[in-house]
């Protein structure tokens, strides 16, 4: 389930031992969980964004609304972004469908890069394609 994250950790003894820097940022790290539909998550839940005390807003977007999911009859599933509301920073995402552990690393770009909901808007989609869903949630939400 999480081979990635042994694989970083890996790296991280290894640059250690050839003394270079190396730091992983486990909120960046993608979470998956290989059942059917598949559910993948990266950054802040919604419990540690109060915790925080960190203003945040969530919305949902379903895949039955998505072309190419329409094409492959498998429109189950949803994307839910959380986001902080002064901003509109990204800080964590959820995405349960049968691909989710594909559509994880775009969102998770996204967080890396301290990005926003413009700047996932910003970035092109072929059509149709499932990760068009990002796209879809911004302006349809």
């Amino acid at each position: 389930m999480l081979a990635h994250k042994a694989e970083i950790e890996a790296n991280k003894i290894i640059h250690g031992c050839l003394k270079k820097k190396f730091n992983i940022n486990y909120i960046n790290l993608p979470n998956l969980v290989f059942t059917y539909p598949e559910i993948s998550t990266v950054g802040l839940s919604e419990e540690e964004l109060n915790y925080l005390n960190i203003s945040n807003f969530k919305n949902s977007h379903y895949f039955l609304n998505n072309s190419k999911s329409l094409i492959y009859s498998d429109g189950k599933g949803f994307l839910k972004i959380l986001y902080c509301s002064s901003n509109k920073r990204i800080l964590g995402a959820c995405i349960f469908n049968s691909i989710a552990s594909e559509l994880i690393y775009s969102i998770t770009t996204i967080i890396y890069y301290k990005g926003t909901l413009s700047d996932l808007l910003n970035i092109i989609s072929p059509h149709p394609t499932i990760s068009e869903i990002f796209k879809e949630f911004i302006l349809y939400k």
